[in-house]
């Protein structure tokens, strides 16, 4: 049950973090640094409404994590990062995934989020400051949705996106 929860989180991170309209837009740069950006902030997200869900909730979030960042490591590879500097390349990706993730929730907590996101967004290099606020407000509304998941919906990986 787990594996295809995790499998269905997974899948709907890697499309919303896709979102042909972010890239056509051009309010995230469609490189690997953007799609990486953007794929944090989205697994970010659902990692954060799965730990409000107890121990199976973070064991869950766990097990993403690792599929998200099994994945990552792949399309390193893909890209011809090779096996004497990957381990580097995946050390930084992950300082880079907590150090947003920290930032995000701290941010998500407060009263004037959206701006405090932007900051952020920008500060990370995810997007120009001259798109920071419209993804920032997309980041708000997909916490928004993500937080009115029920615990069933939330436990077997049914976002809506």
């Amino acid at each position: 049950m787990q594996r295809k929860a995790s499998h269905s989180w997974h899948q709907a991170i890697l499309r919303q973090s896709r979102a042909p309209q972010l890239y056509a837009q051009e309010i995230v740069a469609d490189t690997l640094e953007g799609r990486f950006g953007m794929l944090t902030l989205v697994a970010v997200l659902v990692l954060r409404r799965l730990r409000a869900e107890g121990k199976a909730g973070r064991k869950l979030a766990d097990r993403i994590y690792r599929d998200v960042f099994s994945g990552i490591e792949h399309a390193l590879r893909e890209e011809g990062v090779g096996d004497h500097s990957i381990a580097r390349k995946m050390r930084a990706r992950g300082e880079a995934f907590f150090g947003i993730a920290r930032a995000l929730d701290k941010a998500l907590e407060q009263n004037d989020h959206q701006s405090l996101i932007a900051d952020i967004l920008v500060r990370n290099e995810v997007c120009a400051a001259g798109n920071s606020a419209d993804l920032a407000a997309m980041v708000v509304e997909w916490a928004d949705e993500l937080d009115k998941l029920t615990p069933e919906q939330a436990r077997t990986g049914q976002p809506g996106w």
